[in-house]
């Protein structure tokens, strides 16, 4: 016993490895920690739901969703007809495909919260699925049925629902005038960041009668604030942020 207690305390060192290997280890041991915490919560608060606990938050917060999100939609098909076939390019098509992934998404959002609210009043069945939605409400996590139609992200539910609601508006500023690009596109709003980079090679390639799979995307860094550009971009670039 004496020789263990008088050896050296474990670290990365011992083992061959950085001192930096010790922080996302003891992270991974505190989001553990908190999540058991906030579950024991959950459910202690869940055997009082018939007091006004857990069962009640959990509906009042299905309900605030399905009231900021429920009718939020792109009627694609109008969009699509909207810009004349000539003007359709690379990049009105990667507009249109997130506008159907939007749609996907609000869907999804829109048919779980109106069953949950069915089951909430006693008109349908409350099923292994539903429950899981509501805890995962409950414990401010983005439910996993929505996160397979979702663009990537690892952010708890209540900050994930006001970026839907951004990228949402930012789609909405584009339904305005479709067969024009904006003047900044933001890719953190986008679904699909890499669409809208190769839609630029793919016009570059268009106008200069190149090849595409030999173009590259270059990157310029300006202190230029988004408010303050109030042009487009010239030919064969494109402002992003």
């Amino acid at each position: 016993m004496e020789c263990v207690a008088s050896m050296p305390p474990e670290t990365p060192l011992a083992f061959g490895l950085h001192p930096n290997t010790e922080i996302g280890y003891r992270t991974q041991q505190c989001e553990d920690l908190f999540k058991t915490l906030l579950e024991s919560e959950g459910a202690s608060a869940g055997g009082t739901a018939s007091k006004g606990g857990g069962e009640n938050d959990g509906e009042a917060l299905c309900k605030e969703i399905l009231d900021e999100l429920g009718d939020a939609r792109f009627d694609v098909e109008e969009i699509s007809q909207a810009i004349p076939d000539e003007e359709k390019g690379p990049y009105q098509h990667v507009f249109l495909q997130e506008c159907q992934c939007m749609n996907v998404l609000i869907k999804e959002i829109s048919r779980s919260l109106v069953e949950v609210e069915l089951g909430f009043k006693g008109e349908l069945t409350f099923s292994a699925s539903m429950e899981k939605l509501v805890e995962d409400i409950r414990m401010n996590r983005v439910p996993a049925a929505w996160m397979k139609v979702s663009f990537a992200s690892c952010r708890p539910l209540g900050s994930w629902i006001a970026d839907v609601k951004q990228r949402f508006e930012h789609l909405s500023e584009w339904t305005k005038e479709p067969s024009a690009t904006p003047k900044v596109v933001n890719l953190a709003r986008l679904f699909s960041p890499q669409s809208f980079l190769t839609a630029i090679k793919e016009v570059c390639s268009q106008q200069h009668h190149l090849e595409l799979n030999k173009l590259n995307v270059l990157t310029t860094v300006t202190k230029k604030d988004v408010a303050s550009i109030d042009a487009p971009a010239r030919e064969g670039q494109q402002r992003i942020h």
